[in-house]
């Protein structure tokens, strides 16, 4: 891979030495092409890194074995030092790397190899090194293997899990790896045979001791991420649903039902196919009016309660996707509009809530404690004169966890802070964090209604009811370890009946409903957050205008105005990058900052830090657009430098390394494709009559919210039907040389960067291409829509069929 990106910069190099030259006779610019074509060289390092072994999914061992080979680590290129043949099979030792290359044979494997008795000799120093390995000391003997043991190599251990049959969910974060991969799918590793042992059963059990099976199961892998995110836009959307039916005069029974309905009903249309993947309700429909804290779920059998006008409502639930949690409450006041504003404590417990939730998500970012948020959310309720819930606590959230380690405490006593432990927030953590805020002291109670909420605990008993062990084995049949309400079983006396010798023996843990004094009222936001390593991402939790409240405090504390300030970027709509990407710009960056401290550069990954578009000579950079395609191994991924004068796009560079097609265009003088053989050839755009004969690529992007999905599919459907056919490939900057090169007719996109479509838009003009916004008017680069298209009437076209517009900030990140 690294000769590969090494031949791809050589390319890019060659065309850039005689495009740039054409173009900077006239500003004597000469030496910038130079320092350009010295930079690739260096950049090639930089971009073997992005060759690592980076999939969430199936891999074809060839291209795994092509990773390997030629990555560098440290340095240094790894080589086979050892291989056994087993029947059609080949382990392959690397020094951190052990890997199964299927069928691959000897053609790679010649850099080292045993040519005397190879399964013989190679077995029996496997076997020793696994041997020298277990009894590892710290007298300086020890093997590779010893030393990753003891901790002394950086190392994570990656195996395959229980149902994976092939490459899946390699995903390097180390400096080193050590990944250890079946020759044939072991269900569990007791079961593995004495062949198993010969070959490499033996070195399974030690990774297995040190391996963390957390890293599989964790936001570290992109379909954990996927279900996570399917859950939080579910309970949005049922949240929301059950908020509209919070009106005066709603039974809380009828209401609680139709949420847990809802949310049963939308999990059962994701991963029908699947049947092994467990989805569902993560916490039962609560709601909590007034003075009522939390947990109130009725049962059929309880005394029917209704809403009144003027009630606060607190709204609690949660669904999950193979145990992966999505919670979400919200705070209402029944009958409250604009015109009819929350006023008086109400308004105060509710801004204290908002404003805390609003806080806490602002300061759960990886690297501050976990005594921060406790500390601010204090500061915030003490502003409006209300108190947080005392012992109140935020979890985070693993697989089917829903007290997974960490938490979050509020408004602890002397005696809770001095034992609540502190911690640190982690990249690939998942909270949820709960703010409840009361205009009380903070205090709970229970009072007379009865419990209705419980989740099964890890506890061992032996019941003696047969009742309790009818419910019990209905419980873990349907629930495992997941909240529930009785509401969801058979029979609900049966039930009660069944709980309590549950309950005494703790196999069950009770959710109790709580209060505060009858005059006293509580507010709720809770959301649920993922900590990536680009930052934090809210999955639920709906939007709340504070506006709609009227309290005589407000927020004065200058520390608390520069939490709330501080803004959250639309961090969902980030591409999934890898280091190389970051390399990569800052050597380009630094290189040309040696030469010319004066020019300024924008790049993907150092957007927020680097200059903002000016008149001056800017570079315009994307290391690698299409990432997603490129870890995922799909060859439609491409390096796009574009460079600009007084904002004006002036060249563009576009290489297409999977093809060997270099795309290239200097204002002025035509866009020009070179070929893998050396050709270079002028393209140009391809005649179009209508929208009706064109073939059309649109992208649907990252960013995942309600109106961007509104956005794209509603454009999707108006534009698939009007057109001869429409594709969304992955990469922007590709779909532009398509375009120019007569292979697309038109794109169209909403969300994309000046640095996807800046060295884009020169080859499409020089190549008789019409590019616009999407509403048909001037193209702003930092407008983040356009089109790209054959001609100006085609534009038009699609422009007038786009039925749903989107508004971005100029150029924010």
């Amino acid at each position: 891979m690294e000769c590969f990106w090494k031949f791809a910069f050589a390319r890019q190099r060659l065309l850039l030495s005689k495009s740039k030259s054409i173009f900077f006779n006239h500003m004597d610019m000469m030496i910038r092409a130079k320092t350009l074509s010295t930079i690739t060289t260096t950049l090639a390092a930089a971009a073997a890194n992005a060759a690592q072994i980076n999939s969430n999914g199936k891999r074809h061992v060839a291209g795994i074995c092509s990773g390997i080979f030629r990555m560098k680590i440290s340095n240094a290129i790894l080589m086979p030092s050892l291989m056994i043949s087993s029947f059609d099979h080949h382990w392959v030792c690397c020094r951190h790397y052990y890997c199964n290359f299927s069928n691959w044979k000897n053609r790679s494997l010649q850099i080292r190899s045993f040519t005397t008795d190879r399964k013989k000799s190679t077995t029996k120093k496997m076997s020793d090194e696994q041997s020298k390995a277990q009894q590892s000391t710290d007298d300086g003997k020890e093997t590779i293997f010893g030393m990753m043991l003891a901790g002394k190599i950086p190392v994570k251990f990656i195996y395959e899990d229980d149902m994976c049959v092939a490459f899946d969910d390699i995903n390097p974060v180390a400096p080193v790896h050590f990944l250890v991969i079946p020759r044939k799918p072991i269900t569990q590793l007791s079961k593995s045979t004495d062949d198993d042992q010969m070959i490499l059963g033996r070195m399974m059990c030690v990774a297995r001791k040190v391996a963390e099976q957390k890293e599989k199961n964790t936001i570290a892998t992109d379909i954990v991420v996927t279900k996570y995110k399917m859950a939080g836009e579910m309970v949005n959307r049922v949240l929301q649903q059950v908020l509209d039916k919070c009106v005066a005069g709603a039974s809380i029974i009828d209401i609680c039902e139709f949420g847990d309905n809802q949310i049963n009903e939308e999990t059962s249309k994701v991963f029908k196919k699947e049947k092994e993947i467990k989805k569902g309700i993560a916490f039962p429909t609560c709601i909590s009016v007034n003075n009522c804290v939390c947990h109130f779920s009725p049962l059929k059998s309880d005394p029917i309660v209704t809403l009144k006008d003027g009630d606060l409502v607190k709204v609690d639930l949660g669904a999950h996707i193979d145990g992966y949690m999505a919670l979400a409450a919200h705070t209402i006041v029944i009958g409250a509009t604009m015109e009819n504003k929350i006023k008086g404590r109400k308004a105060d417990a509710l801004l204290a809530a908002y404003y805390g939730s609003e806080v806490a998500l602002r300061l759960v970012q990886p690297g501050n404690e976990n005594t921060a948020v406790t500390d601010a959310v204090q500061k915030v309720s003490d502003t409006f004169n209300c108190k947080p819930i005392s012992g109140m606590l935020s979890h985070q959230l693993k697989q089917y966890q829903m007290d997974g380690g960490k938490t979050i405490i509020q408004n602890p006593t002397d005696i809770q802070r001095k034992e609540h432990e502190k911690c640190e927030f982690a990249v690939h953590e998942v909270y949820a964090i709960d703010v409840l805020i009361t205009t009380g002291d903070g205090k709970t109670r229970e009072m007379d209604s009865k419990t209705t909420i419980y989740r099964k605990t890890d506890e061992n008993y032996q019941l003696k009811m047969k009742a309790s062990r009818v419910l019990f084995s209905d419980i873990d049949k349907k629930f495992a370890n997941m909240p529930f309400t009785l509401r969801a079983l058979d029979n609900e006396q049966k039930a009660r009946m069944g709980v309590v010798e549950c309950v005494k023996h703790k196999l069950l843990e009770p959710y109790s409903v709580l209060y505060d004094k009858d005059s006293e009222i509580i507010a709720q936001f809770k959301f649920t957050v993922l900590l990536m390593p680009s930052g934090s991402h809210k999955i639920t939790g709906l939007s709340f205008d504070p506006s709609i409240c009227e309290s005589e405090h407000s927020i004065e504390d200058e520390s608390l105005k520069t939490i709330l300030a501080k803004g959250l970027t639309n961090k969902t709509a980030k591409k999934k990058k890898n280091e190389s990407d970051k390399a990569v710009e800052e050597m380009v960056f630094d290189e040309i900052k040696k030469q010319y401290p004066n020019d300024k550069f924008i790049g993907e990954e150092s957007a927020n830090d680097t200059d903002e578009w000016s008149d001056d000579p800017t570079w315009i950079i994307d290391p690698i657009d299409g990432t997603t395609n490129f870890v995922h191994n799909f060859p439609f991924c491409c390096i796009s430098i574009g460079f600009t004068y007084k904002r004006i796009p002036c060249l563009g560079v576009i290489y297409h390394p999977h093809l060997d097609h270099l795309y290239s265009a200097v204002k002025g003088h035509g866009a020009k494709l070179t070929k893998p053989n050396g050709e270079t050839i002028d393209i140009r755009v391809r005649p179009c009559p209508s929208l009706s004969k064109a073939l059309v690529v649109a992208e649907i992007g990252s960013q995942r919210d309600e109106a961007k999905r509104e956005c794209v599919f509603r454009n999707l459907e108006s534009i698939a039907w009007a057109s001869h056919g429409i594709r969304s490939l992955g990469s922007a900057a590709l779909n532009i040389c398509a375009v120019a090169s007569g292979q697309l007719d038109a794109f169209f996109e909403f969300g994309p960067y000046i640095w996807d479509i800046c060295a884009g838009v020169v080859i499409a003009m020089e190549a008789g291409g019409h590019v616009c916004d999407t509403t048909g008017g001037k193209l702003d680069l930092q407008g983040r829509r356009f089109i790209f298209a054959s001609s100006e009437k085609l534009a038009k076209e699609i422009a007038d069929k786009l039925v749903v517009q989107m508004e971005f900030k100029n150029g924010e990140k």
